[in-house]
């Protein structure tokens, strides 16, 4: 069965008796016969069960398992004691001990007892198991599933109000660039918050946690935060990334909420390893992501300085895409997708020759053909780059008609990308509110009421509808 038991008792019958009993069922038996005798065996190796009896010459039974714990918090205790004794033998279960057991006693009665305590101590120490647990893989969940770190900062702070019962929260995050701590999450904070800053500039400088609690304040500004928040505890937690400290976590409680345990600080240490993980995480793909858009503001950079027209086109069209894709209620993923294509649908025009790009009047039927291929070609070129595959159909189809009229192959509704339907509308918007090398823009108006005109045949009616009201709010 095995386990490790100390008894502390002054009577040599029975500390021998229960050498013998438990030795003989698998348990690794230390023996005391005093309170002096038993911490020091305390102090030096971790036990599963102490049996101790109730009364002591030298300190109340009370104190001294107060003082066990402080030692060796999830250690078990049994009381041994005489019937005369049981009231006050009762009231170590309120303290935490997991039996009691009467003298005289039997062998049976001993080792039923222990394993009794053992099965207790085996239930507790699994329920703090998944009371870390369960919230981690909540945090382990989110970092997964979130697209952005707002959404998990939030699951964070959710998680730590339900657990800690903290009665606020607040995560403040270093600027990269600024070196800055900015609150970047709050949640029921108090209306005064710079105390806060305060100490998340403290645990910041230091680099060290900060626990601030009703009973002994270290300093008369923090003395001030508990009192005038009206606190049993102020926690600031340094959350660690691989290059530094990457953030502050906040956590206040109030004065009825129960006291702050040595689990709960080991949670919410092994809670912001994962935090930590999430935002360098964060960090990594928006520094990939900003490098992303800098090779495809390269690419349409290198169009630019062959078709003067489409100089600006691009920039004009990203913002509008993706406002547009999220009414849709489109994935990030997605949204990232359109915007590249946004960027890129024009790409194929560095195949084009230039006298036809900048022909000061309408081309011809041979030349229209040329231009026509800048679709294909531009889809050719993007998905040779890896990142970019995605983005190449939306490229290719760009051109073509709501009704099945357009080209390089002549789909019609829904079977036309959703990206390629968006780029359609602000394309041509943006074509005819530009200034042509062979005549002057038409202008807004007749854009939009262009737009209405060939709803339903050029144009998705959904995504003109959309892409008008974004004006319209604009």
């Amino acid at each position: 069965m095995g386990g490790k038991i100390l008894v502390i008792e002054k009577e040599q019958k029975i500390l021998d008796l229960c050498k013998d009993t438990l030795s003989q069922k698998g348990y690794a038996v230390t023996t005391a016969q005093s309170v002096k005798e038993g911490l020091s065996q305390i102090k030096q190796e971790e036990f599963d069960i102490l049996l101790t009896q109730l009364q002591f010459s030298e300190r109340n039974v009370y104190d001294f398992l107060d003082h066990v714990h402080e030692i060796q918090s999830d250690l078990s205790s049994i009381i041994i004691t005489e019937q005369a004794d049981i009231q006050k033998a009762l009231h170590t279960l309120h303290l935490g001990a997991q039996g009691i057991l009467l003298k005289p006693f039997t062998n049976q009665e001993l080792s039923q007892c222990v394993e009794d305590a053992l099965e207790k101590n085996r239930l507790v120490k699994e329920n703090v198991r998944l009371k870390l647990l369960l919230p981690l893989f909540e945090i382990s969940h989110g970092c997964i599933h979130h697209e952005d770190l707002d959404g998990l900062l939030r699951t964070t702070s959710n998680v730590l109000k339900r657990e800690l019962k903290a009665s606020s929260t607040a995560i403040f995050l270093n600027d990269r660039q600024t070196q800055e701590l900015v609150l970047r999450l709050e949640d029921d904070l108090p209306e005064q918050k710079e105390h806060l800053l305060s100490m998340a500039e403290w645990v910041a400088e230091r680099e060290e946690t900060l626990i601030l609690v009703d009973q002994s304040p270290s300093d008369p500004f923090f003395e001030q935060i508990i009192l005038h928040y009206q606190l049993s505890s102020a926690l600031g937690f340094p959350i660690r990334g691989k290059q530094g400290i990457v953030g502050i976590l906040i956590v206040l409680r109030k004065l009825e909420r129960n006291k702050l345990s040595q689990t709960d600080i080991e949670f919410i240490t092994i809670l912001l390893n994962h935090l930590a993980i999430a935002i360098d995480n964060n960090r990594l793909f928006n520094d990939l992501e900003e490098s992303h858009f800098e090779a495809i503001r390269a690419l349409a950079d290198a169009l630019e300085t062959k078709d003067a027209y489409t100089r600006g086109h691009s920039d004009r069209t990203v913002d509008f895409a993706a406002d547009i894709a999220k009414q849709f209620g489109l994935s990030p993923e997605e949204t990232e997708h359109i915007k590249y294509a946004a960027i890129l649908h024009d790409i194929g025009k560095i195949g084009i020759p230039e006298s036809i790009l900048n022909k000061p009047g309408p081309l011809t039927e041979e030349e229209f053909e040329v231009m026509k291929k800048h679709p294909e070609l531009g889809s050719n070129i993007v998905k040779q780059i890896k990142f970019l595959a995605p983005v190449a159909p939306l490229i290719f189809h760009h051109q073509e008609r709501f009704d099945g009229k357009g080209y390089p192959i002549g789909l019609s509704g829904d079977a036309i990308p959703m990206g390629s339907r968006i780029i359609a509308v602000l394309d041509a918007f943006d074509a005819m509110t530009s200034d042509r090398v062979y005549r002057k823009a038409p202008g807004k108006v007749r854009a939009i009421a262009e737009l209405k005109q060939f709803s339903g045949t050029q144009f998705d009616p959904q995504v003109v509808a959309a892409f008008l009201n974004l004006l319209e709010e604009n």
